[in-house]
């Protein structure tokens, strides 16, 4: 341990503090206690809830104060309670400067430790598990788009609807280490909070992100495992992640250094983005990030997502994924001395820009390298207006490839590089299409056994400027000097994990021994499920067979103005089936022209993609005295009845959204009415018995 707070003083780093003596107060806990001073909270369990979101259970206001925390457990709500009614924030720390948190466990509350507007914070040995999280509405069978998270905006502090064990706003300086968080959403969330030191946390099994950070840049994140933060994942049916990460890095956030964590078996491993500022100018980005010494592996969607910015993947391991790296409209980027195995492509990059992708090792990924440009990009953004988005100046070069269909894949683009890179096994080494003018192919300068390229299409006509490939090797090699500031792990724990040499063999990173492979990935009704974990799904109550009347509409009975006459036109079709539940962008084909309809194999064959509607009825019994859950998940439209009384109307065109009604015991009579308009559809109506009382 000497070791690490000696190599983080070294690198302008606080070393951590030693446990000091508690203070002598003792105080009791309660709604609205107020810090001013340092304290200790009497130990025990205290079971304080919390009525709204906007309460906390206790604030710190002052400066130089350490709050002791150690033997405490805080229960908002109980954990017979439905993880998503949990409100409330358990410690507020409302400004000033060298606070300091002991110990202390916190559970069921919305956010367990909310602090704002602090230098010099520093949380330690926190348990901050089952805290808020939200039912999930995907399942094994198809997914729901209402599970799809949206953390593109938080100038206006949007993310805290999500709920976070840690939700850090304007902190600037301290050190966050050693927190467990479990079960929830939401690890730890920082917004506009600069130099801090994140290490030895373990953030897992959560349903949302790990890690995020909003405009928050200059930060430390070492040695940290954050596995198993996913959604929208069912093993070989769909591999969505529906933007959940282990580390999420928004909007101009800048000049971080992540390195040595385990970021594992999440919807993405990072999931870096510019912001929407550089979308709608042009300027800016998350940039000047360095990603060192990383395992980002079996990631359902990417091992690494970094779009519209400047950064550098070094020594990482990126396995198993859908695509290793995917770095959309990256630019002056560097990806170098990482291992990338069984990724479907292992680095794509669309209308990239001198970047530079070089001393990687590939081996059994489909595809290792894709390259390309598209003509047409969103008619919203704002970003190809003020910006040269061409594919061009790409350096390829010292890489080894194995086992894979193709090695290099490019399209429509100019000034490629390619150079002492070694092939065996490889299908086809190189596939070039569309204009690859400037070209610069060199399959002659790798080592013995290079295998020879079949290029298609490329026209080599000169080379990549000499100045350009002098650029992206000085910024590879500065990226490499950068990182060996940062301490080799060296704690105990290294010697329970897998420890991997990297580029020097002083440095080393630490990977999950037990779990690899992505098919460990399992979902439940609340989010991941660990090893042997029950899932703790409702009981469905299954209605009678569901009596459906399709219907076009147009411009003369569109819904979204008038339902008159809507389902009294003439039927598409007619028909009897078991489930009320289709998810869909395309939807299933109809019968051939001139054919007929063969069997269902889906519910709804044979309805078009756009402007129709349905008319569906059937009835249900509720057994025993306890009221059931009626819930629909509609897009576009939708309105449910019971026993002729309108019970949900959610007529007005939206997304994916849930609409859930108790459901007295008895008989009931069930009408659903829906209307699409086009985009996706999703209808599903189902009755359950809550878990939770």
């Amino acid at each position: 341990m000497h070791g690490v707070l000696t190599a983080l003083a070294s690198a302008g780093w606080p070393a951590a503090k030693d446990a000091q003596s508690a203070p002598a107060t003792a105080v009791a806990p309660r709604v609205g206690l107020v810090i001013t001073a340092s304290a200790r909270i009497r130990p025990g369990v205290w079971r304080i809830g919390a009525p709204d979101d906007s309460t906390s259970v206790i604030t710190v206001r002052g400066s130089d104060i350490e709050l002791d925390l150690r033997g405490v457990t805080l229960i908002g709500s109980d954990s017979s309670a439905s993880p998503d009614a949990a409100r409330g924030i358990a410690l507020r720390i409302d400004g000033g400067r060298r606070i300091r948190v002991i110990g202390g466990r916190v559970r069921g509350y919305r956010i367990a430790i909310d602090a704002q507007r602090v230098r010099d914070l520093s949380l330690l040995g926190q348990d901050l598990s089952d805290n808020w999280r939200p039912r999930l509405w995907s399942d094994s069978v198809h997914e729901s788009l209402a599970d799809w998270l949206s953390y593109h905006q938080n100038d206006r502090r949007e993310w805290r609807r999500y709920g976070a064990a840690v939700y850090l706003d304007s902190v600037v300086g301290g050190e966050i280490r050693d927190l467990t968080v479990t079960r929830g959403m939401n690890g730890v969330l920082m917004h506009q909070s600069h130099r801090l030191l994140l290490w030895r946390n373990t953030i897992r099994w959560n349903s949302g992100v790990g890690i995020g950070l909003y405009r928050s840049s200059d930060n430390r994140l070492l040695h940290n495992r954050v596995d198993f933060n996913v959604r929208g994942y069912s093993h070989g049916v769909y591999r969505r992640g529906q933007d959940s990460a282990a580390l999420l890095m928004y909007e101009q956030s800048c000049r971080n250094v992540v390195a040595y964590n385990s970021l594992t078996h999440s919807g993405d491993g990072l999931f870096l983005w510019a912001g929407q500022s550089t979308m709608d100018s042009g300027f800016g980005g998350a940039n000047d990030n360095l990603f060192f010494g990383n395992d980002v592996s079996f990631a359902p969607t990417n091992g690494f997502e970094a779009t519209f910015s400047r950064n550098a993947f070094i020594a990482n391991r990126i396995e198993g994924s859908d695509h290793g790296v995917w770095g959309g409209y990256s630019f002056a980027s560097t990806v170098a001395h990482n291992t990338f195995a069984a990724n479907r492509i292992a680095i794509a990059v669309e209308h990239g820009q001198d970047n530079a992708i070089t001393a990687n090792t590939f081996a059994g990924d489909s595809t290792a390298i894709q390259l390309w440009w598209t003509a047409r990009a969103p008619s919203d953004w704002g970003y190809p207006r003020y910006r040269d988005t061409r594919s061009r100046d790409v350096l390829v070069t010292d890489n080894t490839f194995s086992a894979h269909r193709v090695a290099l894949r490019v399209g429509d683009t100019q000034a490629l590089t390619w150079a002492r890179n070694v092939s065996t096994a490889v299908d086809s080494v190189m596939v070039l299409r569309g204009d690859t003018s400037g070209a610069r192919i060199n399959t002659g300068d790798g080592p013995a056994g290079s295998a020879r390229a079949r290029v298609y299409g490329a026209r080599r006509t000169s080379a990549m400027r000499p100045d350009a490939a002098r650029q992206l090797g000085a910024r590879a090699r500065a990226a490499h000097n950068a990182s060996c500031v940062l301490p080799p792990f060296d704690t105990p724990a290294a010697a329970r994990w897998r420890v991997r040499p990297l580029m020097d063999p002083r440095w080393a990173f630490c990977a999950d021994p037990l779990v690899r492979g992505r098919e460990h990935i399992r979902i439940g009704a609340w989010g991941p499920l660990r090893p042997g974990e029950r899932d703790d799904a409702p009981a469905r109550i299954t209605p009678s067979p569901w009596r459906v009347r399709v219907v076009t509409w147009d411009s003369t009975a569109d819904p979204r103005r008038d339902t008159t006459g809507l389902f009294a036109r003439p039927p598409l079709l007619e028909r009897t089936i078991a489930t009320l539940d289709a998810v869909w962008f395309r939807p299933p084909p109809a019968a051939p022209s001139g054919g007929t309809l063969p069997q269902p194999s889906h519910p709804l064959l044979g309805v078009p993609g756009e402007r129709w509607a349905l008319r569906a009825e059937s009835d249900v019994r509720v057994e025993g005295t306890a009221a059931a859950d009626l819930i629909a998940i509609s897009d576009d439209g939708v309105r449910v009845w019971v026993d002729d009384r309108l019970v949900i109307d959610a007529w007005a065109p939206h997304e994916s959204r849930v609409d859930r009604v108790p459901l007295a015991p008895g008989l009931h009579r069930l009408r659903v009415d829906y209307y699409q308009v086009d985009g996706w559809t999703e209808l599903q109506l189902r009755i359950e018995r809550p878990t939770y009382p």
